[in-house]
């Protein structure tokens, strides 16, 4: 995150003052932890996404794996969208927080909004946190959403630049 050390990403993390190599060990060591993963997303990644090398670095392990990557925006300067072009993997970004105020009138809010851009776009992607007040506020709502929209998985959102 850009105010690393304050707020620790935990173990795991990549960060940007590693060298590429230590990169590709890491993100390897996690992925071969899930093995049933089809894609990535920059959790508390906003100051590496500015980076164009890490990115890379990033991007060619995912495009050997064919992983997608999903781009969270939490920075303005972002360079995941030209970096995951020049490396040709499949990309998407949020169109939405659901929960970065972890309140369920504002969830639900998102949430409408979220429905209102897929209307409108044909398509939107949310970013969700597993709090209790999201999980609530899904349960409630996805019965009526699902009515208006179709809900698919975010692989089915992704695509080549």
């Amino acid at each position: 995150p850009l105010e690393y050390p304050s707020v620790d990403p935990g173990y795991g993390a990549i960060l940007s003052n590693m060298k590429p190599a230590d990169i590709v060990k890491i993100l390897n060591r996690n992925l071969d932890a899930l093995p049933q993963v089809s894609g990535v997303n920059n959790h508390m990644g906003s100051k590496l996404t500015q980076l164009n090398q890490p990115m890379e670095k990033i991007f060619e392990v995912l495009k050997k794996r064919e992983l997608f990557f999903i781009d969270s925006l939490t920075s303005n300067d972002s360079t995941a969208r030209r970096s995951a072009e020049r490396i040709q993997i499949l990309f998407a970004s949020r169109d939405i927080f659901l929960d970065n105020i972890k309140d369920k009138k504002y969830i639900k809010k998102q949430l409408m909004l979220l429905v209102k851009i897929a209307k409108q776009r044909g398509r939107a992607i949310a970013i969700g946190h597993p709090y209790n007040e999201t999980f609530t506020v899904l349960k409630e709502e996805i019965p009526a959403i699902r009515k208006s929209v179709k809900i698919v998985p975010v692989s089915q959102l992704v695509g080549y630049l």
